[in-house]
C-alpha cells in the first residue's frame, strides 16, 4: 500500500508516538499489528494520581473517576437545546429521504426503524453535538492530546446488543487513545451496566468510555477463562 502510505504520512499531525510505523508493511490498521510503543495517555500511566492532585477539584475528581473505572459522566454537558435541534434536523432529513433508515428489529412489535452511520456528514447539527468544544476539551483532559472525530451513530432504539467492545473495527496508534461518547438525546435508562466499563444516564449526559483497546483485552481474558474453566 505505497501510495495509502504516503497519503496517510502527508495527512499525518504530528505524531504522538517516537516509534515510526511503516503502514504499507501492516496487513490491516488493527491494534494486534501496531508495535507497542509504550506512550499510553497519561491517565494509564504509573504516577497519573500524583498529576491529578495538580487539577481544580472537579477535574480531578472526574480524571480519577476516568482512571479508576473507565469512564465518566458529565451531565447537561451539551445544551438541550442544541440536541433538540440536531434532532429535529436528523427527523427532517429521515422524512425528505436525505437519510434512509433501514428496519431493525429488536423485538416483537418494534416499529421504530434502524440505526444511521455517520449522520453527522450529512446532517450539520449533528456535526454540531459531535464536535461540541466542551466535549473536545474534556477528551482533550481525559486523553492529553486534541481529539480528532472518527465516526458517529444516531438511533432511534438501544440495539439490545450484548456487552462487547468495537476495538476491533477500530484503534489509533499509539494504542489506548480511542474513546467513545454515548449522549443521550431524550431522558432514557438502559438496561445494561457493567460497573467500571459504561454507564447510562437521564438527557443530555453524556459516558465516554476510554481505553477500549484493553477493554477488548479484558474482555478477551475473561472470554478465555470462561471457555477454559471446568464444568
Amino acid at each position: 500500500m505505497p501510495l495509502v502510505d504516503s497519503i496517510l504520512r502527508a495527512l499525518a499531525r504530528p505524531r504522538i508516538s517516537e516509534l515510526p510505523v511503516d503502514y504499507s508493511r501492516l496487513p490491516a490498521y488493527r491494534a494486534e499489528y501496531f508495535p507497542n510503543a509504550e506512550q499510553e495517555p497519561w491517565l494509564d500511566r504509573d504516577g497519573w494520581s500524583r498529576q491529578v492532585e495538580a487539577l481544580p477539584v472537579k477535574q480531578a475528581a472526574l480524571c480519577r473517576h476516568w482512571a479508576e473505572t473507565g469512564y465518566v459522566i458529565l451531565p447537561g454537558l451539551i445544551p438541550e437545546s442544541l440536541l433538540d435541534t440536531a434532532w429535529r434536523a436528523y427527523e427532517q432529513s429521515v422524512q425528505r429521504g436525505v437519510i434512509k433508515l433501514p428496519p431493525e428489529s429488536v423485538g416483537h412489535g418494534d416499529q421504530l426503524p434502524g440505526r444511521f452511520l455517520n449522520p453527522h456528514k450529512r446532517v450539520r447539527q449533528f456535526c454540531r453535538v459531535a464536535k461540541h468544544p466542551e466535549l473536545m476539551h474534556w477528551l482533550q483532559r481525559l486523553l492529553g492530546h486534541p481529539a480528532k472525530l472518527l465516526q458517529t451513530i444516531a438511533s432511534h432504539k438501544g440495539s439490545q446488543q450484548a456487552a462487547h467492545s468495537d476495538s476491533i473495527h477500530m484503534t489509533t496508534y499509539p494504542l489506548g487513545y480511542l474513546a467513545a461518547a454515548w449522549i443521550a438525546f431524550e431522558e432514557r435508562s438502559c438496561g445494561f451496566r457493567s460497573p467500571g466499563v459504561l454507564s447510562w444516564q437521564p438527557p443530555a449526559a453524556v459516558c465516554v468510555q476510554p481505553r477500549l483497546a484493553d477493554l477488548s483485552r479484558r474482555y478477551e481474558e475473561r472470554r478465555l477463562r470462561e471457555v477454559s474453566s471446568p464444568l
